[in-house]
């Protein structure tokens, strides 16, 4: 018989137990061994009462994608096959895991076939009716759903009271198909309605990360970091619901946490032990493959903690802590690169005495779907230099080229052989930007355009892309100077 912790033995008071939400990506899902970890995290967390959220197997996801577009192709033969590999993954993992327990075994089985057979008919669908956004978020989702139900029935055959639970019937979201936004009152309501009853009962919620359902019932997905950001949505509920418990999240990743720089880029990178949610959005902003920025914000609104852990080194000691504060003695806290972006030049002399040049400039931008990430602009707006996506580099150069209210007054001009350097931390800090200017110019690195954000977390700089490799070392070495990240 489990209790309130979701272990064996006698119950405490739900209202002071700290709550922490498992979140385990496909990375570490590699097999069943790595399914067989889980009960390490338990033994290392059996003070708590745990909850996890699981991301499809490894690999799952992306040949769910290709049976999709096999299935939209009409390649039936093909499509079929794919499916049967995807079925004999997951049979694979459930006999090695279920080999000693039949009636495990059985429930993990029906699952999949009863999966398989779903699939079959929306891959008619598809076939028949074409690839709409709504039939392929449906596709997708059972990758999280088929890994999820593993999980909750290996704890369950391991004396625990795993449950189930998919997140389409948790997650309230909007219609925004392959990139879903959450309705958080509605979620709230459900989250507090169907988890708490779950724990209650001593049971282990086991939640699909990565996918919800919008209000007209049809299965949506959250994107890129999408089962990362249900971890911080439900962290978001269990706080409002559990006001008096601690709650935390951990993204059990295949590395210790969050580093300075990119491994493969500096020769010895820092390990991130603990950064403000400001700071790791601007971190994960710059491409960041560990963490995306969106899934910060609901953690941040309710202050609950996150942590970036290895999942293969349960009780190491070296982890990356986010949390409200961060460590304000750490001034550079890392390098990040912004690639395939391209620069855009908006020049002219003749419009000095007339305000909103660069409003017009956005609107005209913001009207055809292209997005801005970087402004540097002087005072008078004769000169105004901004980056968009590569791929809209041209576009964004005839658009503002063919508009009557700037043809015959600018000048425009694109580069697009270009990066956009981040240097993340207090570099507001007396002489931070001196150190970094200081590098570049020791290597020959000019900087083609600078902005800097209004809370003094983050320096851009744009520098052409043939110089990436050297400024990103260059800087880095901020970082590993003594005193020169420290105050």
């Amino acid at each position: 018989m489990s209790n309130s912790l979701g272990t064996k033995g006698g119950i405490m008071d739900a209202s002071k137990v700290p709550i922490v939400i498992h979140k385990v990506g496909g990375s570490c899902l590699t097999s069943a061994e790595a399914v067989k970890q889980l009960l390490n995290l338990l033994d290392a967390y059996k003070a708590n009462r745990n909850i996890f959220v699981a991301s499809a197997f490894k690999g799952i996801t992306d040949k769910l994608i290709e049976v999709a577009k096999l299935a939209a192709d009409k390649k039936d033969a093909e499509y079929k096959q794919k499916l049967k590999e995807i079925r004999k993954a997951h049979d694979d993992i459930n006999q090695q895991l279920f080999k000693d327990k039949v009636a495990n075994l059985e429930n993990a089985a029906d699952f999949v076939n009863t999966s398989i057979h779903q699939l079959d008919d929306i891959l008619e669908q598809i076939a028949d009716y074409g690839m709409e956004t709504f039939r392929l978020d449906f596709v997708v989702s059972f990758g999280e759903k088929l890994s999820t139900f593993v999980l909750s029935e290996f704890l369950t055959s391991r004396g625990f009271d795993g449950h189930y639970m998919p997140a389409d019937q948790l997650i309230v979201t909007d219609d925004r198909f392959g990139n879903a936004l959450p309705l958080m009152d509605f979620t709230v309501r459900k989250v507090r309605r169907q988890i708490t009853q779950v724990m209650n009962r001593g049971s282990i919620p086991c939640i699909t990360g990565f996918i919800g359902l919008n209000k007209s019932g049809y299965t949506t997905t959250l994107g890129r970091g999408g089962s990362d950001y249900s971890a911080s949505i439900l962290a978001y509920c269990m706080a409002d619901t559990f006001p008096g418990a601690p709650v935390k999240v951990i993204l059990w990743k295949n590395v210790d946490g969050l580093m300075s720089a990119a491994p493969e880029a500096v020769d010895k990178p820092i390990l991130l032990e603990h950064i403000s949610f400001a700071e790791a959005k601007e971190i994960s902003y710059f491409g960041a493959k560990v963490l995306h920025p969106k899934c910060i914000t609901p953690l941040e609104r309710q202050k609950v903690p996150l942590e970036i852990r290895n999942f293969d080194k349960p009780l190491g000691s070296r982890f990356s802590l986010i949390d409200e504060k961060g460590d304000d003695t750490i001034l550079i806290k890392g390098i990040s690169v912004l690639r395939d972006v391209a620069m855009v030049t908006a020049k002219s002399s003749a419009l000095v005495a007339i305000p909103g040049v660069l409003a017009k400039i956005f609107t005209v931008l913001g009207e055809n779907g292209i997005n801005v990430s970087l402004v540097s602009q002087s005072s008078s707006e004769v000169n105004t230099t901004f980056c968009v996506g590569k791929d809209d580099g041209t576009k964004a150069l005839n658009l503002l080229r063919g508009s009557p209210m700037f043809k015959d007054f600018f000048e425009f001009h694109v580069n697009d052989k270009v990066v956009v350097l981040g240097v993340i931390g207090r570099v507001d800090e007396v002489g931070v930007k001196d150190k970094v200017f200081e590098r570049l110019d020791e290597k020959g690195i000019k900087s083609l355009a600078l902005a800097q954000s209004a809370d003094g977390l983050n320096v851009s700089i744009v520098i052409e892309d043939k110089h990436e490799k050297e400024a990103v070392k260059a800087v880095h070495k901020c970082c590993q100077e003594q005193g020169g990240c420290k105050v």
